[in-house]
């Protein structure tokens, strides 16, 4: 439909048809009835066409730090670049519309909308809705103006071109259309410039807070060189500044700063040397006693010290530290006592870069003549330098650093023999204790007197009393006697001389004491037996008897009777007395004396003289030879006597006797005896005798093989 219906009632809505299009309009419920107003509007336009110029500004430091010693210097450069630049380019439309109540009532729903077009087109290339929110409602008469800005990019922005602006202004309450927003249509056109306009500074000027100033109509790049010292130790910072902008940039750069520490220390030492001596005297050099007789003697003891300090000598360290966070060049470490330079023992060669945070440590130790206290001075030679920005260095000046300890020679470190401990083996428990030297050197002196008792002798011999006093233990020794001449005129009394034999066999009557007369044991076993006798003139206590292998075979079993002279029926060891001229057997068993090689043993007997104390010694070697062995033969039986005779029963020997000897029987280094030679006291018929017959008969039989040569040479018995 292209007609326009209306219809209009109370509280209904106005139908508008166009173009096939239904709208619906809404119709105030009062709209009929009511007086409308009029309006008049105005539009401005103008357009701005517009690239900013903008202006940036940088500032940096190289290096941006440092770390010196106080003696160094460095210079850092900094560098201030500005850069201009063109913005993107704007584009806008803007102005205002007015707009006038021209009416004797209030405008309702007043409402402005802009639309722009491009001449001579007649398309809008936009549109913005104008805010009325600042005044809404126009009283009669009223004018309101409302102002706009639209931004205009990419196609709509249009150079050297017209632009026109129409304005839609509407209220709801206009004459002659109540309900209907309608209003006037006021326009307005503007040119857009053909080339944009610039904003900003073409030309700035640039500030630092060092001091200088630049200016610059374009890019530019500016730099100037900074040193810095331990003056400058912490954070330097320098800004530049575009005045016209306002735009600044800073750049820092940190000083750390450090200083060699040198410390030492000082030991002073010295040695005190005592030396002593000692003197000792008796009230009674000469005396005369009767055997059984004693007397008391004086004695006086003087001991007398004196000190000698020497050894004088001062050790100890210097130590360098490195505090920074870089090496530190040192090219010497001195050390200087009473003006005299001291010989300092390093781990490095100089010149030496002592590494971060590290320490160097020298040694010394110097003589000293005299003890002469005083200030021991170290010092540590730096090497300084000059650095440039790009790194290098030059050498520069040099300082010492010092470090101080105090020399004080207070007591002796050492004292070698203050203390000395008297001893004097006549005078009582606690007559002597420790002497010692003074604490401060000075000469001392200790004087002790005691008795001491002289005798009783049992004999009638001059007797010598010889008394010495020593001191010593810690080093100094010395010592000093004196002497007590002692007569005496009684008749002396014979002196004891103890002595001890030990002889040894088999139970064969082997003496078998050297090589050439070894036994021949065809089964490699032998029974040994021992007799042991007091060859002296005083009875013995504490008797032992061992016996040890030399080679091949083994003893064992060894166990001596000592019944018959009072003791135990077994055991090696007696506490006796052994009487004199008395005797015991022992026994033992040979045996593993493979065929082919030899065996050795010897067997010890030791005792103590009861009255002299002295020790008597005595041993006797066995030999043996194991027999090889060659295969049996067919040999006739033997055949046994028609009339045997019984054997006799062998008398065990009485306590206190020695082993009766038999008849025909070699002594101990004779050759070996065969069986038909042996006693008659070891034959037997008949059944097998007890035990007992058979090591009383073995015994009896071999302390007469041992003992018919009579008692043995004297150098046989060895006293202890």
């Amino acid at each position: 439909m292209t007609d326009t219906v209306k219809r209009a009632a109370t509280g209904a809505a106005a139908i508008t048809l166009s173009a096939g299009f239904l709208f619906a309009t809404p119709v105030s419920a009062n709209a009929e009835g009511r007086n409308g107003t009029t309006l008049a509007a105005t539009m401005t336009l103008t357009t701005k066409y517009a690239q900013d110029l903008t202006w940036s500004i940088d500032k940096s430091v190289s290096p941006k730090s440092w770390a010196l010693f106080d003696g160094d210097s460095a210079t850092s450069t900094f560098t201030v670049s500005v850069a201009r630049s063109l913005g993107p380019i704007t584009a806008s439309l803007a102005g205002q519309v007015c707009v006038t109540n021209g009416g004797a009532v209030a405008t309702e729903g007043l409402a402005i909308r802009n639309a722009f077009f491009v001449q001579p087109a007649k398309s809008a290339v936009t549109t913005a809705t104008v805010d009325t929110s600042t005044n809404p409602v126009l009283d009669p008469g009223e004018t309101g103006c409302y102002p706009y800005r639209v931004t205009l990019d990419g196609s709509q922005i249009v150079p050297g071109a017209t632009y026109k602006g129409t304005a839609d202004v509407t209220i709801s309450n206009h004459s002659g259309s109540l309900g209907t927003p309608s209003g006037p249509n006021p326009s307005a056109t503007a040119a857009m410039s053909a080339t944009p306009t610039s904003k900003g500074p073409k030309t700035v000027t640039v500030t630092d807070t060092n001091g200088m100033s630049w200016t610059a109509d374009g890019d530019r790049t500016w730099s100037y060189p900074r040193t810095f010292t331990c003056a400058d130790a912490g954070t330097y910072r320098n800004t530049a500044k575009i005045v016209q902008t306002g735009a600044s940039d800073s750049a820092s750069v940190t000083v750390g700063c450090a200083r060699l520490a040198v410390t030492k220390t000082a030991k002073a030492t010295f040695t005190r040397d005592w030396n002593w001596t000692i003197e000792k005297s008796v009230d009674q050099p000469t005396v005369t006693l009767e055997r059984g007789q004693s007397t008391q003697a004086g004695f006086t003891v003087t001991v007398r010290g004196t000190a000698t300090d020497g050894e004088y000598r001062v050790a100890g360290a210097v130590t360098v530290r490195n505090p920074a966070s870089v090496a530190a060049t040192i090219t010497s470490v001195k050390d200087i006592f009473q003006g005299a330079p001291i010989a300092l023992t390093c781990p490095v060669t100089f010149p030496y870069d002592l590494p971060a945070g590290g320490t160097l440590t020298c040694s010394y130790a110097t003589d000293l003549d005299t003890a002469t206290d005083g200030v021991n001075d170290a010092s540590a030679t730096q090497q300084h330098f000059v650095y440039a920005a790009d790194g290098s260095r030059v050498a520069g000046s040099t300082s010492v650093v010092h470090g101080t300890a105090e020399v004080h020679f207070a007591d002796p470190t050492k004292a070698k023999d203050r203390c000395i401990l008297v001893a004097d083996p006549m005078a009582p428990d606690g007559t002597f204790t420790e002497v010692c030297g003074h604490a401060d050197g000075s000469a001392t002196e200790q004087t002790v007197r005691y008795a001491a008792p002289i005798g009783p002798f049992d004999d009638c011999s001059d007797h010598v009393v010889h008394n010495v006093a020593r001191f010593g233990d810690y080093g100094e020794t010395g010592g000093a006697s004196a002497d007590v001449l002692v007569h005496s005129s009684c008749t002396p009394t014979p002196t004891p001389t103890p002595g001890i034999e030990i002889v040894k066999g088999d139970s064969a009557g082997h003496a078998a004491d050297t090589v050439e007369s070894a036994a021949v044991l065809p089964d490699g076993h032998a029974a040994l037996v021992l007799a042991v006798t007091n060859t002296g003139d005083e009875p013995l206590r504490d008797v032992v008897v061992t016996d040890a292998v030399v080679t091949g075979g083994t003893v064992s079993g060894l166990s001596c009777d000592f019944r018959s002279v009072g003791g135990p029926s077994s055991g090696t060891t007696w506490a006796g007395p052994l009487g004199v001229g008395a005797s015991f057997p022992c026994t033992a068993q040979l045996s593993g004396v493979l065929p082919g090689t030899t065996h050795h043993d010897i067997a010890t007997v030791t005792g103590v003289g009861v009255g002299s104390a002295t020790t008597v010694t005595d041993d006797n070697p066995y030999h043996a030879f194991g027999q090889q062995v060659s295969p049996p033969t067919d040999t006739p039986k033997p055949t046994p006597p028609s009339d045997p005779t019984p054997p006799s029963d062998p008398t065990p020997p009485q306590p206190g006797q020695g082993l009766v000897p038999a008849a025909g029987v070699p002594s101990r280094s004779s050759s070996p005896v065969h069986a038909a030679a042996q006693p008659k006291v070891l034959a037997t018929t008949g059944g097998q005798p007890g035990p007992w017959v058979v090591l009383a008969g073995g015994l009896v039989a071999v302390g007469g093989l041992l003992m018919r040569v009579g008692r043995r040479r004297a150098d046989a018995v060895r006293p202890g």
